[in-house]
Formats: C-alpha cells, sequence, structure tokens
C-alpha cells in the first residue's frame, strides 16, 4: 500500500515508492530494445508506462482530495506542464537541429506535420488521419514518429482530473470507490473497442494508437489507484506477490516473443498485457513487497526510470539520425560503425542526451528555477517559439508526387536511364520517396503510382478506415491504358500493410488467414501481377520484413 504519513487532517497522503522508478526504467529499456532490434516484444513497455501513469496520477488526485477536500485542477496542470515540456521543447530544439542538418529534403514535410502535431499533443491523431503504418515505422523515418504515446498520455492529464473532479462534485461519499467502479467500466469499454475495431476491419494504426482504444492500460493504473487506498493490510509475500511474480514473468515471455504484426496481439493479446502490467505495479508498490520490491528498486534500474521521460525523448531521434548516416560520426572521422558497436553509439548517445536534458534542463526547473507564477506565460512563449523554430528549420521540404499526382515522375530526368513504374501502398509510397526526389543517384526515372491503403482485392470488400466506418478501398493501379501510356521498362510491386479488411466470398465475409480469404487473394494478386506485365516489362514483387 502507498500511503505517506496521515495529514493534519487524518487523511493520507501519497508516498514515493523506489520500485515504481525502477518499474519505469524496465519500460523505457524494453522500449529502447524492441527499436535497437534486439527484443521483439518491446513495444509493450509503453503499456507499462500508461499504466504507471494512470496509477500515479489518480492516486496523487485521490490524496489530494482527501487531505482537503477538493481537486485543483489549475495547479495539478501548472505542475504536469513544468514537469513535461520543457524536456519536450528541448527535444524539438534537437529535432530542428536533425531537420536542418541531417534529414532528407524529401523527409521535411513530414517531419513539420509531426512536430506541429507534437506540440498539440495530437500526434496520435494526426498518425492516424495521415494513414501511416505504425508497425512499419522504419520505412518513413520521423524523428518525432514516436510520440503518439506522450499525446495519449496528455489527452489522460487534460481530461481525468476534471473527471475525477466532477465525481467528487457530483457524487461526493466515497470518491473512491466511485473513481473505482467507473475507471473499470471504462476500461471495459475501451478493451472492447479495441478488440471491436480490429474485428471490423480498422486499420492496425487506428487500433493501436487510438486514445480509446488504448485507455484501457491508463484506466487498469487508474482502478489499481482507488483499490490500494481501500485494499487491506496483509502480510508482506501473500497471494499479491505471488500473482505479482507470476504477471512479471508472463510478460517477460511476451516482450520477448510477442511480435507486434501478430493477430493476437488484437485479439486480446495487448490488453492482457496491460492487465499483467496493472498486476505487476500492484505487487511492486506494495513497500513491504519482499522480491518485486527489492527488485525493481535496484540503483541502475531506478536511475533510468529517474531520466526515462528524457530517454523515450531522445531515443528514437538519435537512433534515426544513426542509421540515417549509416553510423557515420564527424566527431570520429566519419568513420561508419555497424553491429555492436553501432547498438553502443545509439545507447551511449542516448543516455547522455536524456542526461543532459534530464540534469540541466528538468531538474532545476522543478526546483524552481522557474515561478510557478509564470509558468503559463513562458509555456506559450515557448511553444510559440518552438513551433516557428520547426517551420524555419523545414522550409526546404520537396513535395512528393502521391495518390493524387497526375505525372507522378522525378522533376529531373536521367537521359537513357530505364523507367521503373512503382505500384504500392504507403509503404511502397515510403520508398519511393527518396527516389523521386533523387532519380540521378538510383539511375532510374521513376514514375510513382503508389496509392496509401490501397486493396488488392476491392470486389465484395468490406473496408475501415479511421473512424472504423465502412469506406471503400482504391484498387492499387487504374488502368491499361495508362500502364501503356507510362511504358515502363520494369514494375515494381510492393505491399507492406497486413491485409485486414473483409472479403466477400460466397456471400459470406472472411479475413485473412482464412483459406477462402487467402484464395481470394491469390488470384486477385496474381490478375493485378499480370495486367503490369502486359506489356512486357518484368515485374518485381517485394516483400516487406517482419522482424
Amino acid at each position: 500500500m502507498v500511503v505517506a504519513d496521515r495529514g493534519p487532517d487524518g487523511s493520507q497522503g501519497f508516498a514515493h515508492v523506489p520500485a515504481l522508478d525502477g518499474l519505469r526504467g524496465a519500460a523505457v529499456a524494453a522500449v529502447l530494445a524492441y527499436h535497437a532490434g534486439r527484443l521483439t516484444g518491446g513495444y509493450l513497455g509503453v503499456d507499462l508506462f500508461f499504466v504507471l501513469s494512470g496509477y500515479l496520477i489518480t492516486s496523487l488526485l485521490l490524496a489530494e482530495h482527501a487531505r482537503t477536500g477538493t481537486i485543483a485542477l489549475s495547479a495539478f496542470w501548472g505542475r504536469r506542464l513544468r514537469r513535461l515540456l520543457p524536456a519536450f521543447l528541448f527535444l524539438l530544439g534537437g529535432v530542428a537541429l536533425y531537420a536542418r542538418y541531417v534529414a532528407r529534403p524529401v523527409d521535411l514535410g513530414n517531419i513539420r506535420a509531426d512536430g506541429l502535431a507534437a506540440l498539440a499533443y495530437v500526434a496520435n491523431w494526426h498518425t492516424i488521419f495521415r494513414g501511416s503504418n505504425y508497425w512499419d515505422i522504419s520505412l518513413a523515418p520521423s524523428p518525432l514518429q514516436h510520440v503518439w504515446s506522450l499525446a495519449i498520455e496528455e489527452q489522460f492529464y487534460l481530461l481525468w482530473p476534471v473527471a475525477v473532479f466532477g465525481l467528487a462534485r457530483r457524487r461526493g461519499g466515497d470518491l473512491d470507490r466511485v473513481v473505482l467502479r467507473v475507471a473499470l467500466v471504462l476500461a471495459a469499454a475501451s478493451v472492447v473497442a479495441f478488440v471491436g475495431f480490429h474485428q471490423l476491419g480498422a486499420s492496425d494504426t487506428r487500433v493501436y494508437e487510438g486514445t480509446d482504444t488504448r485507455a484501457a492500460a491508463l484506466l487498469g493504473g487508474v482502478a489499481l489507484a482507488a483499490w490500494s487506498r481501500r485494499r487491506p493490510r496483509r502480510a508482506a509475500g501473500g497471494a499479491g506477490e505471488v500473482v505479482g511474480l507470476g504477471a512479471a514473468l508472463a510478460l517477460g515471455v511476451m516482450w520477448i516473443a510477442l511480435d507486434g504484426r501478430s493477430e493476437w496481439l488484437y485479439r486480446g493479446g495487448l490488453p492482457l498485457a496491460s492487465l499483467l502490467a496493472v498486476a505487476v505495479v500492484a505487487a511492486a508498490s506494495d513497500t513491504r513487497s519482499p522480491v518485486l520490491g527489492p527488485l525493481f528498486s535496484f540503483a541502475p534500474l531506478r536511475w533510468l526510470g529517474a531520466i526515462s521521460y528524457a530517454l523515450y525523448l531522445w531515443h528514437w531521434p538519435i537512433f534515426q539520425a544513426l542509421d540515417l548516416r549509416n553510423g557515420r560520426l564527424p566527431l570520429l572521422g566519419d568513420t561508419e560503425l555497424g553491429g555492436a558497436t553501432m547498438l553502443a553509439a545509439k545507447v551511449g548517445l542516448s543516455l547522455l542526451a536524456a542526461g543532459i536534458s534530464y540534469y540541466l534542463v528538468e531538474m532545476p526547473i522543478r526546483r524552481g528555477a522557474l515561478k510557478e507564477r509564470v509558468s503559463w506565460p513562458v509555456a506559450v512563449g515557448g511553444i510559440t517559439v518552438a513551433g516557428l523554430v520547426l517551420v524555419a528549420a523545414t522550409a526546404g521540404a520537396v513535395a512528393v508526387p502521391g495518390e493524387g499526382s497526375t505525372v507522378g515522375q522525378a522533376t529531373v530526368t536521367v537521359p537513357q536511364a530505364p523507367t521503373v513504374l512503382f505500384v504500392g501502398d504507403s509503404v511502397a509510397q515510403s520508398l519511393v520517396r527518396p527516389v523521386v526526389h533523387d532519380p540521378a543517384r538510383y539511375g532510374i526515372n521513376p514514375v510513382n503510382r503508389t496509392r496509401p491503403g490501397c486493396a488488392v482485392v476491392t470486389q465484395g470488400r468490406k473496408a475501415m478506415n479511421f473512424a472504423g466506418q465502412p469506406s471503400a478501398p482504391a484498387a492499387c493501379f487504374g488502368s491499361l491504358a495508362e500502364l501503356r501510356e507510362i511504358r515502363p521498362d520494369a514494375v515494381f510491386l510492393l505491399l507492406g500493410a497486413r491485409p485486414n479488411d473483409f472479403v466477400s466470398v460466397g456471400g459470406e465475409f472472411v479475413q485473412a488467414c482464412d483459406p477462402r480469404f487467402d484464395d481470394a487473394y491469390r488470384q486477385s494478386m496474381e490478375k493485378l501481377v499480370r495486367a503490369l506485365a502486359s506489356t512486357g516489362a518484368p515485374v518485381v514483387v517485394g516483400t516487406v520484413g517482419r522482424s
């Protein structure tokens, strides 16, 4: 039970628990290992972050209400602002340098849009509206692709305190009990939305990054916070510790083995991971825990937890910058790194940047370098300046012909070079961007006819858009007349997204992995390849790795 000494009014305050810092450290380490390609299910560390956020924030809110009889919303948001915004603005300064000196002109437009969405804390919905595929993140490098999870947390920080405040005003009485019941109902609704949207054919990104579909983990932490204030004190090492140990082992297996593209993830695997994280936090937060408490109080893990916010912010842009430069570091004479050396450079530079952010930016402000009464004006000014700097740093953005293009060809052609027609979905579009921007480098004249969200099977198909509403998917190529007009020397076809819509076969809608769906998909793919090859040009069908 996580309580501090009783206040003068007899109410319980909220105490710091070292093991929770260690859990944050484990979560951020898992995410780094995943992005480094070393931990298949490390992305599940984000769910542990969500559970911890819901638990800690709700514990603070309930403790404040028990102590004072109210919740000071403005003061709460001011504390969140002082805790989170300085490090984020510092990161955006680094992203501006990345855009100016590292990024390709063809990527600047996405960086600008991602940055402005991140400043408004709607990055997750920006990604959903854009139609990006989360699991193909490495194909369209943006140094801010990872902040979708921070956007969900900020939306939670904005809305949940208002909800608790309203419940306290309207219900009165036992606020802990009311919050527990509301959290359980909302968490169940979120799980239903997560599984339901997937079954209805919504995109993986809509399901994985939607605030509504991912709220279950946050609300699980909320429910734990409310329940923790009511649970009876028991001897250390009881049933809760046993359950926590089992949950930690099961969650560890999922971190090691559960691929993000697994169908099982969307049929209950992710909600299960959140539930296991709740059990682990429940056991570790008990200060009398004989195993999990000391384990996650390990000093290096606690230090990682202390810098986890800054480390999460900085690791992805640093990973991207090194990948984009093929591991070349100017300070080392432009020596090209690889393998273990590359991994060490990524992790080392990430820790260095996180340490600078934590010790020189975050901590001075948290200790009072910025007076509370000027926090809001400074925040507004900082956000405005960051937005302007980001726009200026991405001023050289190059537009790439896309789905709506009538030409779709490089503006500069390469004499006597072969014409290559690119066909496919958003993954293919991501790959063709640098080719269209600099065809001379690749020695071809590219024609871009990629279409984000296009479908191989379009007849009898029931697709869902980002909102879960029926939509009509476009075919991956237009007409034979257009093909004859282009007269390609070769055709490159790539479909990176997993087919997750329904197809009508014999009057029944079926999905991928059903033999009837597989037959319909195979026949449609063969028909598409035959059409693309009808002018005599060879057709190369690419595949996307599923690491």
